[in-house]
């Protein structure tokens, strides 16, 4: 069976991610920040499928190890997805005003955290056939958005991290996907006035899994648009 680990996998389009394929006949470990979630999740989980998840940041290494080891008890780990992210306090402000102990915190999340996981997974996602490594991104990490410039960097180095992974690990396709705007908790805290037609994201979870399932051409930069096609950015 397959194992598949999703960060961030209690809300959002990470719990949209793990509730497909759980329904798909996958396995998921998945990790979020708050125990009561992660406990709730799990047991819904559970109920459909194989399902492991732990609480903890996974800026801890020691965290993202034991999770990693606890995730491959599930079967081979086929891939990781990367979609863990938080904002900085308060979500958007201009670069002339950004905290710098703010800006740490969220490369500590946003980047490093990925780089631990990476690190930990890679041992096992070399042992599998068809493995893969997927960075929720945003189109924050490619335009000077006001307000985004925290967010937006580390999304853009976890691009980079990604695909350079990707570059030198030749049987580990990595993607970077934008989703575009979901209504999330997330972009709820950052912009709690929006009122425009957010995605679903139970509406997208479909449509990402299917790509990451591809045999071949999945490596790069992707977006959805708004009837969950990818298209690749060149």
């Amino acid at each position: 069976m397959d194992t598949w680990i999703v960060t961030g996998g209690t809300r959002g389009l990470g719990r949209a991610i793990a509730d497909f394929l759980i329904g798909s006949g996958d396995a998921v470990a998945f990790c979020a920040r708050t125990p009561g979630e992660v406990a709730r999740v799990e047991q819904e989980l559970q109920a459909r499928g194989p399902a492991l998840g732990m609480a903890g940041s996974i800026a801890d290494p020691a965290f993202v190890r034991g999770f990693v080891e606890q995730a491959r008890t599930l079967g081979g780990l086929r891939g990781l997805i990367l979609n863990a992210a938080v904002l900085p306090n308060p979500p958007l402000s201009p670069v002339v005003s950004l905290s710098a102990d703010e800006v740490r915190r969220v490369l500590d999340i946003n980047l490093l955290g990925a780089l631990h996981l990476l690190q930990a997974a890679h041992p096992y996602l070399i042992r599998h056939d068809n493995p893969r490594v997927a960075a929720i991104t945003s189109d924050a990490a490619w335009a000077g958005y006001a307000g985004w410039a925290a967010y937006g960097l580390t999304k853009a180095a976890l691009e980079l991290l990604v695909l350079t992974y990707g570059a030198e690990q030749a049987d580990v396709p990595a993607v970077a996907i934008d989703p575009g705007d979901m209504d999330t908790a997330m972009h709820r805290e950052a912009l709690p006035e929006d009122d425009s037609n957010l995605r679903d994201p139970r509406a997208i979870a479909p449509a990402i899994a299917a790509l990451l399932r591809r045999t071949s051409g999945v490596a790069g930069r992707w977006v959805f648009d708004g009837t969950d096609v990818s298209r690749e950015v060149k």
